[in-house]
């Protein structure tokens, strides 16, 4: 690691003749290259001197705690130096602070004030959290079109998020009449710079065919970029792919290991899908201890599929199948079996 601009002089003092500008680059190279002390040194000779941006900085180290101690008050205290000066930062961030109930009483109505100074100045990320506040009437009264204004303010900046939540209200036509160009017009932008969740959303667009031609490869393409950032139904989806073979590449291997990673993260079809799996033994070995683990964890949310194939297993009693499947079963795995049978056990003699 290159040593910092600080490193090279004396620890600032009173004595010290030093522009904010100049205070606040070297805090900026100093936090750069992890230098936290002399960060909130610098910081702190600028922002007794007025500076909002190293007021900000100096809120933003006491609030997660960058080479001194976490305190949410003092991170307030330095985000209102920067506000009253109209910073749009430290405004933003004093609205987080009371989203979020950090340091003071959570109160919506207050976040919503600040995030409504922020945004007035052009700072995305409170354009965009201003619009979720008023698409979920948090804070203020609900309104939709106002959430379509603050979103579209952001992404017409080009911020990821905002222009992926764009593309959600065109695609789903209650705010606004349905719109799928400009849904896949939005989700395409946020797609390219990377956020998984328009990846998913343009993935399904090519997957079903939605205003673009069916391209199952361009919808694998999509699916495995949202997946590689650990999107849950991009990887469910990708297993699926590869179950079936729809990019040309048919490997239940694959397939299961996206089933499985899917699964981990608690996505119930991908649990159906890997109970499934153990079941019939496809890309792994046949094994119906984890099979119904799996298939009790998507029946407990909510998928009737998996109730239905966890009784179906049971009722197939002990044979050569299960007398495997238990030597092939971890202690951990075991334990976790018995203890379902048992409390399936004891619902039953309770419910009769």
């Amino acid at each position: 690691m290159e040593p910092s601009l600080a490193s090279k002089l004396p620890p600032p003092d009173k004595d010290i003749v030093i522009s904010n500008e100049s205070a606040y680059q070297i805090a900026l190279d100093s936090f750069d290259n992890n230098d936290f002390h002399n960060a909130f040194k610098f910081w702190k000779l600028a922002a007794g001197k007025g500076c909002p941006e190293s007021q900000f900085c100096l809120g933003y180290l006491h609030q997660y705690g960058y080479g001194i101690k976490q305190d949410y008050k003092k991170a307030m205290e330095w985000y209102q130096k920067g506000a009253e000066q109209d910073h749009s930062k430290s405004q933003y961030y004093i609205g987080i602070l009371y989203r979020n109930g950090l340091g003071v009483s959570q109160d919506d109505k207050q976040a919503v004030i600040w995030y409504q100074k922020s945004a007035k100045q052009g700072y995305v990320y409170a354009q965009n959290d201003l619009g979720h506040m008023y698409d979920n009437g948090l804070g203020i009264k609900q309104d939709q079109l106002q959430a379509m204004y603050y979103y579209e303010l952001a992404a017409e900046q080009g911020y990821a998020r905002s222009q992926n939540n764009l593309g959600i209200k065109y695609a789903e036509g209650e705010v606004v009449t349905q719109d799928l160009e400009q849904a896949f017009y939005w989700y395409n932008k946020s797609a390219i710079l990377g956020y998984r969740r328009a990846q998913y959303n343009i993935g399904c667009m090519y997957s079903n065919g939605e205003f673009v031609e069916q391209d199952k490869d361009m919808a694998f393409y999509w699916y495995l970029k949202a997946a590689e950032q650990d999107h849950h139904k991009a990887q469910n989806n990708l297993g699926v792919m590869y179950e079936k073979g729809d990019n040309g590449e048919q490997d239940e291997d694959k397939a299961v290991a996206w089933y499985r990673k899917s699964a981990e993260q608690g996505n119930p079809e991908a649990q159906y899908n890997l109970g499934v799996a153990y079941r019939d033994g496809k890309g792994l070995w046949l094994n119906r201890i984890r099979a119904e683990l799996w298939l009790h964890k998507a029946c407990e949310a909510g998928n009737q599929d998996a109730c239905v194939e966890k009784q179906e297993l049971r009722e197939l009693g002990i044979d050569i199948y299960y007398v495997i499947s238990i030597l092939f079963s971890s202690l951990a795995q075991l334990k976790a079996y018995l203890v379902l049978r048992l409390n399936d056990t004891f619902e039953k003699r309770s419910s009769s």
